[in-house]
């Protein structure tokens, strides 16, 4: 997707100003807050990760689930955002 921008004075001056602002290296980019985005996860690893956590909540409604000895689960620490996908990725391996 492209976009097309007219140059006005002000439009000019607002792209000047990110274009010299811009990091020069990966070092200077991450000192400057920059976040570097997760990786793409494949079709077959989110198959595995749905299957996985399928998986979880079967045994987390069990009776013998490590919750309802006071302990929380794999399940419950997923649902309360303590361990993410790729978290749940490297426990599926």
């Amino acid at each position: 997707m492209s976009v097309k921008i007219k140059i006005t004075a002000n439009n000019k001056a607002c792209l000047d100003g990110i274009f010299k602002n811009t990091p020069k290296s990966l070092e200077e980019a991450l000192a400057r807050g920059l976040v570097l985005p997760e990786p793409e996860i494949k079709y077959s690893e989110i198959r595995k990760v749905e299957g996985y956590i399928k998986k979880l909540f079967e045994k987390h409604i069990e009776e013998n689930c490590s919750c309802k000895a006071g302990e929380s689960c794999t399940y419950i620490k997923y649902h309360n955002k303590e361990i993410t996908v790729k978290g749940i990725l490297e426990l599926s391996k």
